[in-house]
């Protein structure tokens, strides 16, 4: 991966040519980067740097360096970049407008926000030479930064370990609904709640990182050249070494994803949760789990946008290049030898129905070799006090050759509401499992999603809610292997959910009552004779029902 080659001339040179040839590059389609002059280490640092540090492997010269704002680990127009020197060394000033595209800008949203490093083929490391394989590295911070630029920020090194919890910038996304960010809003509110998100994680993470390994965040953005750490220089070149070998997996991941929908997707890989005690424990490591994920929604077309999302686990990645028991490292291996894999392709549309979002997906999803897929619609409308969702979702069976078995689900058309409060949000649904060929409830259930009549499927579903009381004169509508379903759940802020009821007819006549105490379920289940009392209260006290 790397040609050992010492030339402090040659090196300069390399940069200065970069430097122009990135500048010269910016006026095309892609993003334009503002590129910085930087310093040499010995240069003492300059109370106007908003933020300052250096790439480390050994130190990085060449690498492009830029701030996040808007979280999706992509450089944007109108988020800055700077260029690393031959001690590894980047900085950000605002002395000639460079922050000028944020919405209220400050030195502490600057700095709590993702700084990525782009190490390009072609870079240098001081340490082990020139780089022939591409790879990326993350600075994800830890705490809100200060205000003040009389003290440099004490964490901006940015090394294999500062991304160690990459997966942490996902999980706060996902938790607010893979939200949309502009670069201009990149310090308002919605890139604030990610932030304070990550914030939160990253500070139990260090718990545990004390608690197992007496290790700190202060050695994880250590400057360990400096140090003359060697163990731990061993150990970034190890997890260096493991990125690098994905960077084919990651070509054709991204050939085939556009292949699907027609553009670009970036993909974010990262170590796995598991494969992080490997990485501080152990230097020498001849496989490493890692996961991939990948989130996209295009530009409105004819009303309609493309929708694309991957999410795999647990996958192996041999110290050979190959996965699992010796497999090439392509897209087709990634789903079988992946723990979790999970594709979602569709459109997404918010002028097909009037007051709702109208999606339809194709998902696919593998879990320790049971595979399975469904299709499915779902408007949903949102409002300061409810949330409404109207499903329709049909289920089928995929088999892969010798490593999959089939999951055999049936077609639901559900109907979800979900009250909002300060504290808690409380959750409705009622659920029909039909037969789509013979079903007198929801008759004509459509099995194809794209081009049909949107608006008359809608009220197709609006027309099928009943209410408690009327499910013993809906039992003879039901056809064999039909049967309905009824669920109450209560969650806290976070998404845990609490309390839940929910009471399925007439498959079997029984109340489920689960409660959580913060730390394990506990479940009551009624008898039959008892089982519609004892549900019909807590389900039918809420709006939805």
């Amino acid at each position: 991966m790397y040609i050992n080659f010492n030339g402090a001339t040659m090196t300069r040179l390399y940069t200065i040519l970069l430097t122009l040839l990135i500048t010269a590059c910016g006026g095309g389609a892609g993003p334009t980067l503002v590129t910085l002059e930087v310093q040499s280490a010995s240069t003492p640092a300059s109370p106007s740097y908003w933020l300052y540090g250096k790439a480390i492997d050994g130190y990085i010269d060449g690498a492009t360096v830029f701030i996040d704002f808007n979280w999706n680990l992509i450089q944007d127009q109108g988020e800055p970049s700077a260029i690393t020197d031959s001690e590894g060394i980047y900085y950000f000033t605002n002395d000639n407008g460079e922050f000028d595209s944020i919405n209220n800008i400050t030195v502490s949203c600057a700095r709590s926000r993702p700084v990525v490093v782009n190490v390009p083929v072609g870079a240098v490391d001081t340490t082990r030479g020139y780089i022939d394989t591409a790879f990326d590295m993350y600075l994800i911070p830890a705490e809100r930064g200060s205000d003040s630029l009389t003290a440099l920020p004490s964490r901006g090194n940015i090394s294999p370990f500062t991304g160690l919890f990459l997966e942490y910038i996902t999980d706060a996304k996902q938790a607010y609904n893979n939200v949309t960010i502009s670069v201009e809003e990149g310090c308002g509110a919605d890139a604030d709640n990610i932030s304070n998100y990550v914030f939160s994680k990253t500070a139990e993470f260090e718990s545990s990182l004390i608690s197992n390994y007496s290790i700190t965040f202060d050695d994880l953005y250590d400057d360990f050249i400096a140090s003359d750490n060697a163990e731990w220089i061993s150990r970034a070149e190890t997890i260096v070494d493991f990125l690098q070998l994905l960077d084919p997996l990651k070509a054709d991941l991204s050939n085939t994803i556009e292949s699907m929908v027609g553009e670009t997707v970036p993909q974010l890989v990262y170590i796995s949760d598991t494969a992080i005690g490997q990485v501080i424990a152990n230097a020498e490591l001849n496989a490493l789990a890692f996961n991939m994920r990948a989130h996209f929604t295009g530009a409105d077309i004819g009303g309609w946008s493309n929708y694309f999302f991957l999410n795999t686990s647990e996958t192996t990645l041999n110290k050979d290049g190959t996965l699992g028991t010796g497999y090439a490292a392509n897209y087709a291996n990634l789903k079988q030898h992946a723990s979790k894999y999970e594709t979602q392709i569709g459109g997404v549309s918010t002028s097909a129905v009037i007051d709702y979002s109208t999606s339809y997906t194709i998902r696919e999803e593998i879990i320790d070799g049971v595979c399975a897929n469904d299709y499915g619609l779902k408007y949903m409308k949102e409002d300061d006090t409810y949330i409404t969702e109207y499903h329709i979702t049909h289920h089928n069976g995929l088999v892969y050759e010798d490593y999959c078995t089939i999951a055999n689900l049936p077609t639901n058309v559900m109907i979800e509401y979900t009250q909002k409060a300060d504290n808690r949000n409380d959750h409705y649904s009622f659920t029909i499992s039909v037969d789509p060929s013979v079903s007198q409830i929801v008759p004509n259930v459509p099995v194809v999603f794209s081009d049909i009549d949107y608006n008359g499927t809608l009220g197709t579903i609006q027309g099928v809610v009943y209410s408690y009381d009327e499910l013993d004169s809906l039992q003879t509508l039901l056809q064999a292997n039909e049967f309905v379903s009824l669920s109450r759940s209560l969650y806290d802020n976070s998404g845990t959910v609490y309390q839940q009821t929910y009471y399925v007819y007439p498959t079997y006549t029984t109340c489920l009552e689960r409660t959580w105490d913060g730390n394990v379920w506990t479940t009551v289940e009624s008898d039959t004779s008892n089982s519609y009392n004892d549900c019909r209260e807590f389900i039918t006290n809420f709006y939805g029902e």
